[in-house]
């Protein structure tokens, strides 16, 4: 099965790294599912451990299997929509009900990404296209869960010992529109954010951020902490390695050439990073995320 801790845990990291301070979560089940209690539970607890708080919408309501809802229908989750704290990053427990709190959202009037930031999870790529703006979610690498469970099975089927669970890491959070945006209030911070994600897979460095921007180094890294809690150096970093991972799990270039992509200025720069950032090195995760 998909790793939760790990589904918890890259959605209030990316959203903080934009700007968010106000995150909710959303599910409509009208009977308890473990995996969605699982889901909640994680992503509350990683909310709270970044210092934020979660609002929740927990429906008790069936999902309609041949027609999008009423505007009646609607009208509990718009309420709740409209009592939130903005801008909000709103994480749904898989992407119908992302796509549906969306639409709900939109109905409201509120401006996605602008007020209301929207996360599914499983990259199912129907709605993330039918959806408007196209919505982000997290990849649980389903390929990889289902070659695992067929070879448990097999193995189970010529009579072998198999671990009680298997628990498979995501790929990363794929970004679409309903959440490319900057949630700072601090104009030079949006802007200094906005330039490191556009640049930072070039030779940037955190001086070139406050020359683009016409400020000391100083001035940039304390506009930053207040803002997103960390220093322009961190923010190229984390950019970068999201580069990288992204890389890692989508293509088959060498490191190398993922090094010279992301910015970095050797593998073993590279290499040395990602292992003290993620926790192993660049082939055990690229053998994770295919496997």
């Amino acid at each position: 099965m998909a790793d939760v801790p790990g589904l918890g845990w890259s959605c209030p990291v990316v959203w903080g790294e934009r700007g968010f301070r106000h995150f909710a979560w959303c599910e409509f089940f009208r009977k308890p599912r473990v995996w969605i209690d699982q889901r909640r539970e994680q992503f509350q607890q990683l909310v709270a451990e970044v210092g934020s708080t979660c609002s929740l919408f927990r429906d008790k309501r069936s999902m309609p299997r041949d027609a999008t809802w009423s505007q009646h229908d609607l009208q509990e989750p718009i309420d709740w929509l409209n009592q939130l704290p903005r801008p909000v990053a709103i994480l749904a427990c898989d992407d119908e009900r992302a796509h549906l709190v969306l639409d709900a959202a939109l109905t409201l009037g509120l401006r996605v990404p602008e007020d209301a930031a929207f996360m599914g999870i499983d990259n199912d790529e129907v709605f993330g296209r039918v959806s408007s703006p196209p919505l982000s979610s997290v990849d649980v690498n389903a390929v990889a869960v289902g070659y695992k469970a067929a070879e448990v099975l097999a193995r189970r089927m010529k009579g072998r010992r198999v671990p009680a669970r298997t628990m498979m890491p995501p790929r990363g959070v794929v970004t679409r529109q309903s959440m490319d945006i900057v949630a700072v209030d601090d104009p030079e911070a949006a802007a200094a954010l906005r330039f490191i994600r556009e640049h930072a897979c070039q030779p940037v460095t955190a001086e070139d951020v406050a020359a683009h921007l016409a400020v000391s180094r100083s001035t940039l890294d304390r506009c930053l902490h207040a803002a997103v809690g960390h220093s322009a150096t961190v923010a190229i970093m984390q950019t970068r390695l999201a580069s990288v991972k992204s890389d890692l799990a989508e293509t088959d270039l060498s490191l190398q050439a993922i090094a010279s992509r992301a910015g970095f200025a050797s593998v073993q720069h590279l290499a040395n990073l990602f292992r003290e950032r993620v926790g192993v090195t660049p082939e055990r995760y690229r053998r994770d995320m295919r496997h």
